[in-house]
């Protein structure tokens, strides 16, 4: 999937914000990775209980978070927060492996919904846009995922993150050579793969000169 997330990553925080950046490791070249419970032998192992399993773990943190935005509605903290729990619920469907019938959607349009109405109050946070930037991805608005990671990018050009999802969202809509230069910017920022998934950007890099029948640069 897309996703660097919060490390003040997208992947990070994401809430989730530094390693938001781990964000997006799962579906697609570039989704975040994110851990579900072990069911245990009493605990309901078909995908419709681990749908109420991670229900029961999100819910509640909702409707507490739900109970601070009735008092304090303007708040970018807030909101932000319910933004990052919406995300990682989602997430966590997606790393369940439920997503592909459309279980998780309504979680990444919640966590969408949140961020947007953040971002009116505050768009300076680079790990804060990516994140908005990978919920609307998955939520099937890949322009709006783009609007915000070029909007990450013109805050703070070096944020590796904001360049690697850039990647998987250009790859995704066919904008090959921004996609390229995005996934090659990453690598440059984060050799070392500290804050994005740069083994996922070599090998999208890879897949690509192989669709183009070019060499691609990958660096190093």
């Amino acid at each position: 999937m897309a996703i660097n997330k919060r490390n003040a990553s997208p992947m990070m925080r994401i809430g989730i914000a530094a390693v938001a950046l781990i964000l997006v490791m799962a579906l697609m070249p570039g989704v975040f990775a994110l851990f579900s419970p072990r069911p245990t032998q009493d605990s309901p192992t078909t995908g419709q209980g681990q749908l109420e399993q991670i229900a029961a773990q999100y819910g509640p943190r909702i409707a507490a978070l739900d109970g601070m935005l009735e008092s304090q509605p303007t708040s970018y903290t807030v909101l932000m927060q319910v933004g990052h729990t919406y995300f990682d619920w989602g997430a966590e469907i997606q790393q369940a492996g439920l997503g592909a019938s459309g279980e998780d959607r309504p979680m990444w349009l919640a966590a969408a919904s949140f961020y947007d109405r953040a971002l009116e109050l505050d768009a300076s946070i680079p790990p804060d846009l990516v994140d908005a930037a990978i919920a609307h991805f998955y939520s099937g608005n890949t322009t709006k995922a783009i609007e915000l990671g070029e909007a990450a990018v013109a805050v703070d050009p070096e944020f590796a993150p904001a360049h690697y999802n850039l990647g998987v969202f250009y790859r995704s809509v066919g904008r090959q050579v921004e996609a390229i230069a995005a996934y090659e910017k990453a690598i440059e920022l984060d050799p070392e793969g500290q804050v994005t998934n740069v083994e996922q950007a070599r090998l999208a890099l890879l897949d690509m000169a192989a669709e183009t029948g070019t060499e691609g640069t990958t660096t190093p």
